[in-house]
């Protein structure tokens, strides 16, 4: 995210708060969607390039060898979609624009 954000992409990692599996009386902060982050950009070929070309980037999430364009009002219902310091436990418990 760190690196996107230094060549001029807005990303966003979507944070959860979860027990700690060692001490579940302990919480722990993880990736909503593990191994995904979400980009804003506008895709190109060279776009696509500087964002595969970034140390840490494995690949983009393709549909028909395009990158899946997901809306930004899908956006904004996970970014509203995340109680602060709720503990959650997986993606469907999450309650979507509420």
């Amino acid at each position: 995210m760190e690196r996107l954000g230094r060549k001029g992409f807005e990303s966003f990692l979507p944070l959860v708060e979860r027990p700690s599996q060692k001490n579940p009386q302990e919480a722990v902060t993880v990736p909503l969607f593990p191994c995904y982050l979400l980009v804003r950009a506008e895709m190109s070929a060279s776009t696509y390039l500087k964002i595969l070309k970034t140390d840490g980037v494995v690949g983009l999430f393709r549909n028909n060898r395009r990158p899946v364009i997901i809306p930004d009002e899908q956006v904004n219902d996970v970014k509203n979609g995340i109680p602060t310091g709720r503990c959650v436990k997986s993606q469907e418990e999450i309650e979507v624009g509420t």
